[in-house]
């Protein structure tokens, strides 16, 4: 199953990327507004293949070009 995980770098969206991506294919939308939420980081973090993470969350337009793209379930 696709699933989208907006928040993906708070803690509860965290968690949820690292637990789901075990038997499915996540990805997650983030914002990039400070060290701790690059994307660098959270590949350390979630090194799990299906974790996929999208810096730009400010530009809407942008986000839901990404959402079509995803296609979640």
């Amino acid at each position: 199953m696709k699933i989208l995980i907006l928040g993906a770098s708070g803690e509860i969206g965290h968690a949820a990327c690292k637990i789901l991506s075990k038997n499915h294919d996540i990805s997650g939308l983030m914002r990039n507004n400070n060290k701790l939420n690059s994307v660098k980081f959270f590949e350390k973090v979630l090194a799990e293949p299906h974790c996929h993470f999208i810096k730009d969350f400010n530009d809407f337009d942008f986000v839901k070009s990404k959402i079509k793209k995803i296609n979640p379930d």
